[in-house]
């Protein structure tokens, strides 16, 4: 994350939205690849967001002075809200929803 201060770049930094633009992504690309090449990707995205995601708890631990501030803390808050709205982050919380509804677990 470039900025860890922007609110738009936490949004954009969320499961949800990082699943939808890849999901839009592949929508949009003419090379296909078929459903099996997505799930791979949506996978690996989903690993890398958990590693990223624990790697941040455990730096927090050591330094909690690098602690984001919270969303509504954010000059750019406001313009965050409407990437909440946008068809990316609506398709990745569908997803999650309907995966974790799927196992009735938290898989994503």
């Amino acid at each position: 994350m470039h900025n860890p201060n922007s609110a738009i770049e936490r949004v954009k930094n969320h499961l949800a939205y990082k699943l939808g633009q890849a999901m839009i992504d592949f929508a949009n690309s003419s090379s296909g690849g078929g459903y099996i090449a997505l799930f791979k990707k949506l996978y690996k995205i989903k690993k890398q967001h958990k590693k990223e995601q624990k790697i941040y708890q455990q730096t927090i631990q050591v330094f909690p002075q690098l602690k984001y501030p919270s969303l509504e803390a954010c000059s750019d808050y406001e313009q965050a809200l409407k990437y909440k709205f946008h068809l990316s982050y609506m398709l990745g919380e569908v997803l999650i929803k309907a995966y974790q509804n799927w196992y009735k677990g938290a898989g994503f």
